[in-house]
């Protein structure tokens, strides 16, 4: 049987989750073993509340057919009356990022072009963010430069005069993830006729990252 709660698939950190309590009807005696595994980027942790269990080592799980995984938490089962709520808190991802950016200034127009290469490490992640700022133009396009990255939606919100784009991902990844970010933007004989400030990007939310511009 599996069971899935609502909140499970929202958006969150930590959570604790009870332990289903499964009883056997008209039995006068009853024993046996739980255990807890967590896969992917995900990790269990007992809480204060267990109660009528009692924790199996390494040598003691063969006995109810349990593995040995150091990442298994298993418990006896004696009676049954029992209650276990563990703590379950997803890992969060470290991000790290290199960012490659050309620009070409024509007359009146300047065609920017941008490359984030984020490093992903310890967790996978389907959310990227990068920042630009304010005073370029909305109508933009972000991709997945490799064929194994596909951006299933992007938006923005403007924040303290820079515009921040949230990058979904069609599925999350662990390791190298290339975004491409272009726009085009007309240059007004006023604009020509000064200093031009480039829009340069910054990725969010990231440990470090370094940049290399071109013009």
């Amino acid at each position: 049987a599996s069971f899935c709660s609502s909140t499970w698939l929202g958006d969150w950190t930590a959570q604790e989750v009870e332990f289903p309590h499964i009883a056997v009807e008209q039995v006068t005696d009853s024993s046996g073993a739980i255990s807890v595994q967590s896969t992917g980027d995900l990790t269990a942790k007992p809480t204060a509340t267990i109660e009528g269990l009692t924790p199996l080592d390494e040598s003691q799980r063969s006995r109810f057919g349990l593995g040995q995984s150091a990442d298994e938490l298993a418990y006896e089962v004696a009676g049954d009356t029992y209650r276990a709520v563990f703590r379950v808190e997803r890992t969060q991802p470290h991000v790290s990022a290199r960012n490659y950016v050309s620009f070409a200034i024509r007359e009146g127009l300047l065609v920017a072009h941008y490359e984030l290469v984020y490093v992903i490490d310890r967790a996978h992640t389907k959310r990227l963010v990068l920042e630009l700022p304010a005073t370029t133009p909305t109508a933009l396009s972000i991709r997945g430069v490799t064929d194994d990255v596909h951006v299933k939606e992007y938006s923005q919100t403007t924040v303290d005069d820079k515009r921040v784009w949230t990058a979904l991902l069609a599925k999350a990844h662990i390791g190298t993830v290339r975004l491409a970010v272009d726009f085009e933007q007309r240059l007004s004989e006023a604009d020509m006729a000064k200093p031009i400030t480039l829009p340069l990007v910054r990725a969010a939310n990231v440990a470090y990252q370094t940049q290399m511009v071109s013009v």
